[in-house]
């Protein structure tokens, strides 16, 4: 009778991942990318494309979620892959530093026994080791601290006032630019059509929000002048797809089910 053959180790999961990668986790980003890409009105096309390339980024997105196993060598390879086409160019170029801020938040380890605060906290300390430092200066607050601190609330609002979810996302939306500046609009435009994108976003949530309808003819506004200018912000996606996802795989008080 033959021998069975010597085992190498243990075998491949039937899906392919490798070990400390985490489908689920995976799966989340990949859902978040697809939402927000479609969001802001002045950026609508992203979506298709995305989802045109969904294989390749959730393939990024798993080797993410091991990064914290790994070290931050292995996400910097993530960082580097995800620059190139398609995801740095086209409708999803402007998507890229979301998938930056989703795989981020992956490699810092979100579970249900964390708090976002505690999450974006170690996401910072990745970004900072791994991002390129800016050429304008300082801008504004991370995305990860402003997902915290001003996305999730936004959210939350806008769903207790019986607003719609896509109406409070929009809102949410619109408070991260209101509050951040945003990285590529100082570098290509500077500081004047930072604070001039901040104060359209504050004018429209002044006016009761993008569900009103001056708070609509407001934002419509908004966008023919970014339009006008090619003033499109980014670093407000990427803070709201950071705090959906903290949404769904984090706990208010760090522990228990989100």
């Amino acid at each position: 009778m033959l021998s069975p053959p010597l085992s190498a180790g243990p075998a491949a999961p039937a899906d392919g991942t490798r070990d400390g990668e985490d489908p689920a986790l995976a799966d989340q980003a990949m859902a978040v990318l697809v939402e927000v890409a479609g969001l802001a009105p002045w950026r609508r096309e992203g979506e298709a494309e995305v989802r045109a390339h969904a294989r390749r980024l959730r393939r990024l997105f798993l080797r993410a979620s091991s990064a914290g196993r790994e070290g931050p060598g292995l996400l910097e390879q993530v960082r580097r892959e995800g620059a190139r086409p398609p995801a740095a160019h086209g409708a999803a170029g402007d998507l890229h530093e979301t998938f930056w801020a989703l795989a981020v938040l992956l490699a810092a380890g979100p579970g249900p026994s964390r708090s976002p605060e505690d999450v974006c906290r170690d996401a910072d300390d990745l970004d900072a080791l791994l991002r390129p430092p800016s050429r304008g200066g300082k801008t504004g607050t991370s995305s990860f601290a402003l997902a915290a601190a001003v996305g999730l609330p936004a959210l939350r609002a806008g769903r207790a006032a019986g607003r719609g979810e896509s109406v409070a996302r929009l809102d949410a939306l619109l408070a991260l630019v209101a509050e951040t500046g945003d990285t590529r609009v100082h570098r290509e435009h500077g500081v004047l059509a930072v604070r001039m994108l901040r104060q359209d976003a504050r004018t429209v949530l002044a006016a009761g929000g993008s569900g009103t309808r001056e708070g609509h003819r407001l934002l419509a506004d908004m966008e023919r002048s970014i339009a006008f200018y090619g003033t499109r912000p980014t670093a407000g996606t990427a803070a709201l797809a950071t705090a959906l996802l903290l949404e769904r795989t984090t706990s208010p008080d760090g522990g228990g089910t989100p």
